[in-house]
């Protein structure tokens, strides 16, 4: 998520994967996958430079994680009606 300003002054975060493209006409305009779009007090490149710094973040968080070598857990189809008691498995 990056945070930018509205016009009026208000902070607000975005998703920075849904970021299809930014626009310095001359306002920033920051416009989303699903076409919304957003005018931010921001410049153009100081936008590019948030996303840059989320993605570089995730990426260093991702470096971070220590893969475990455990099998999965398992699981089982539980078929029937449920008992009648609480707390019990479900019975065939």
């Amino acid at each position: 998520m990056i945070t930018v300003t509205r016009l009026n002054g208000a902070r607000f975060a975005i998703n920075d994967l849904l970021v299809e493209r930014v626009e310095a006409n001359p306002d920033t305009v920051v416009v989303l996958s699903d076409g919304k779009k957003f005018i931010v007090r921001e410049s153009l490149d100081h936008v590019v430079h948030l996303i840059a710094e989320a993605r570089a973040e995730v990426r260093a968080r991702a470096d971070r994680v220590e893969m475990v070598d455990v099998a999965p857990p398992e699981l089982r189809l539980v078929t029937g009606e449920p008992s009648a008691k609480e707390g019990e498995p479900w019975t065939q």
